[in-house]
């Protein structure tokens, strides 16, 4: 493969970018997977354990 694109032939083009193909779609997954797991922690964390009786008494005033 030459190192100037305008020089690639059509399949080399095409597994150029197929492989870029494959790439994104694997950053895109990591990304969403990412962000759920961040997003169920923190849904995790809100709705976890309730405040103490002597804490919950100070946060209602």
């Amino acid at each position: 493969m030459s190192v100037n694109p305008a020089n690639w032939t059509a399949e080399e083009r095409a597994a150029f970018y197929a492989r870029r193909a494959s790439r994104n779609r694997a950053l895109g997954i990591l990304l969403f997977s990412l962000v759920a797991l961040f997003f169920g922690i923190t849904v995790v964390r809100m709705t976890g354990q309730p405040l103490p009786q002597h804490q919950a008494g100070e946060q209602a005033q």
